[in-house]
């Protein structure tokens, strides 16, 4: 469960791995920032634009002219998959993932009567592959606090969380035995930061992931995670170190020596 990679290589490594084992530049928009609805830690809205490391992108964003976001572009070596985004009264249906302008998978998120997702059903595009793959959510107060991942079986793997406030505090995860019961295997811990996440603004839930869930989805800036195994035994730590601009989003952090900064529409 635990991992110490570079966050933004957490994010495309299990973008990459989802493409192929879970069966695997366009020009820029000027958006107007003074209209969406979105509330961040100070006020002030600013639209992510990439995530670089050594002033190369390592994720691009695109929004749409209702300020959503319409497509995320990861560079990764030679590949650059797109992740093509479809609403419908504004919540995320589908989520379209192209290699070389060719559909490989599709995510559907499909939601209940109080708007909270309820399910994400992973779809190959390849016809050959019959395979199940699909995860159920619970909401309390319009926040996840499960995720379940079913497959062909049944459920395999569940992930409760925890928050304080508008961010996760913590995760637990939770292995499906032949007993039909759920053990314990470890938790994560979260200690944020009280300043605006960037990849919040984008309002989806991307991959039903729990790594990426968590990064899309806190309002605010993980500064340490902690790794425990099921007898509490600290088994890792991942820290991050950011720098701001004057309005309390991310210009830079620094993660296990590596330095990403941050631009903005």
């Amino acid at each position: 469960m635990k991992t110490t990679a570079n966050f933004l290589k957490i994010i495309l490594v299990i973008f990459l791995v989802s493409t192929f084992f879970n069966c695997k530049k366009d020009e820029e928009e000027t958006v107007d920032n003074n209209t969406p609805e979105i509330q961040t830690a100070t006020g002030d809205i600013m639209y992510i634009k990439s995530i670089n490391e050594s002033n190369d992108p390592v994720i691009s964003f695109d929004y749409d002219d209702s300020h959503r976001l319409s497509k995320m572009t990861f560079y990764f070596g030679s590949t650059s998959p797109e992740f093509r985004c479809t609403y419908d009264d504004d919540k995320l249906t589908k989520g379209e993932v192209y290699y070389d302008n060719v559909l490989k998978f599709t995510y559907v998120y499909t939601y209940d009567n109080s708007g909270n997702l309820e399910r994400c059903d992973f779809i190959d595009a390849d016809p050959d592959n019959t395979d199940t793959l699909y995860w159920t959510f619970e909401s309390n107060n319009g926040k996840i606090v499960s995720i379940v991942k079913h497959n062909n079986i049944g459920p395999v793997v569940k992930y409760e969380l925890i928050y304080a406030d508008d961010s996760v505090l913590k995760t637990i995860e939770y292995s499906f035995n032949n007993n039909n019961n759920w053990d314990m295997i470890g938790y994560t811990e979260y200690d944020c930061d009280n300043k605006n996440n960037p990849l919040y603004v984008t309002q989806i839930p991307f991959s039903p992931s729990i790594e990426e869930m968590v990064w899309f989805t806190n309002k605010n800036n993980i500064l340490v995670k902690k790794y425990y195994d099921a007898d509490g035994t600290l088994e890792d730590t991942f820290q991050s170190v950011y720098t701001y601009n004057d309005k309390s989003y991310p210009e830079t952090v620094v993660q296990d020596g590596q330095t990403n900064t941050f631009t903005y529409y």
